[in-house]
């Protein structure tokens, strides 16, 4: 049984995105980014609830209480009649990537994904599937199969990956993201990255990867 997935979208010695884990406990399924820096991680719960929020690390530097870490919440989509859904979609836009040959040495495996063009990006699926005869391991073109999680239920969670061209109105969001300022992190971004969280109406829910604008404290 795998016990973790990990990837990364780039050049390892050139432009890429940083690395990325995702892991399975119990019905459970984490992700979380060595980008990070262990500040956030996103929880997607058997019961179908889902949450984007700040690892006990940050809460015990912070000093807040525990309800309060949580930067957002959803419920994932019903499994269709496949037997399957697509609960989180990883968006890692070229424009972000960046040259970081110190931090891009995984400590365990990790898979490596093509560099996409300048206008494009890496977008990874993660696809939940009932108990049963094993449904949506089977991914449809034009996902490739980047590997398999078992869950205790008997369910799985299969992660597929293909590259993307961006539109302009994609392009856009990216850019929109740049202009939100974020705090300087308690715990430290290792690479200088943020999530940016989006959804829709129609039950899609994503997150992109971006370099932020770090907002700074001036000192009289």
């Amino acid at each position: 049984m795998v016990a973790a997935i990990r990837f990364c979208a780039g050049d390892p010695v050139g432009e890429h995105s940083s690395i990325w884990k995702v892991w399975a406990w119990k019905d459970d399924v984490y992700l979380a980014s060595r980008g990070m820096g262990g500040d956030l991680k996103v929880s997607i719960h058997g019961s179908g609830q889902c949450q984007l929020s700040a690892t006990s690390a940050v809460i015990a530097s912070l000093g807040i209480a525990n309800q309060m870490r949580h930067t957002a919440m959803w419920r994932r989509p019903d499994l269709d009649a496949s037997g399957r859904c697509r609960a989180l979609q990883l968006i890692l836009p070229r424009s972000e990537m960046r040259s970081r040959a110190a931090t891009c040495r995984p400590s365990r495996p990790a898979t490596f994904l093509p560099l996409p063009a300048i206008t494009e990006a890496a977008v990874v699926d993660l696809i939940l599937a009932g108990s049963g005869p094993r449904p949506g391991v089977e991914l449809s073109p034009p996902l490739l199969h980047l590997g398999t999680l078992s869950l205790a239920s008997g369910g799985v969670v299969a992660l597929g990956w293909r590259i993307a061209s961006l539109g302009p109105r994609d392009l856009q969001v990216i850019e929109s993201l740049h202009e939100i300022l974020i705090p300087a992190p308690p715990i430290g971004r290792s690479e200088g990255l943020a999530w940016g969280y989006i959804s829709s109406p129609q039950a899609f829910h994503a997150l992109i990867e971006f370099v932020p604008t770090l907002a700074t404290t001036t000192t009289a």
